[in-house]
C-alpha cells in the first residue's frame, strides 16, 4: 500500500478524490486564493501610502488639527484615551454599543 492510500485511508476520501484531476482543481483553487490575497495585500499597501500622503501633506501644510479617542480592551478591562474628554466619551459610548451588540449575537439575537 502506498503511504498516500495509508495516510487517506482512515479518514473516508476514496481514491478518485486522489487522482490528478482533483489535484488540478485544487492548485486552480490555490492559484485563485494566492491572487486574492496579493489583491489585499496590495489594497493594504495603498491604503498605507495614502494615509502617509495625507499626514505628510498635513504636516507641511500646518493644516489638520486632529481630534478623537479610542478603546482599547486588555482582556474584559477597556482603556479609553483620546485628545480631550468629548471624544473620549464618544470613544467609550461607541465601545459600549459594540459590547451590547456583541453580547446580543452571542446569544443569538439574529
Amino acid at each position: 500500500m502506498h503511504f498516500s492510500h495509508h495516510l487517506y485511508s482512515g479518514i473516508g476520501l476514496r481514491e478518485d478524490i486522489l487522482s490528478a484531476k482533483s489535484f488540478i482543481v485544487f492548485g486552480e483553487f490555490f492559484r485563485v486564493l494566492a491572487d486574492v490575497a496579493a489583491l489585499g495585500l496590495v489594497l493594504i499597501l495603498a491604503g498605507v501610502v495614502v494615509v502617509l500622503a495625507g499626514v505628510l501633506k498635513a504636516s507641511v501644510t500646518g493644516e489638520g488639527r486632529v481630534k478623537g479617542g479610542a478603546v482599547v480592551l486588555v482582556g474584559p478591562i477597556p482603556v479609553a484615551f483620546g485628545t480631550d474628554a468629548k471624544w473620549t466619551s464618544v470613544a467609550i459610548g461607541l465601545a459600549l454599543v459594540l459590547m451590547v451588540l456583541a453580547l446580543l449575537f452571542y446569544l443569538g439575537w439574529p
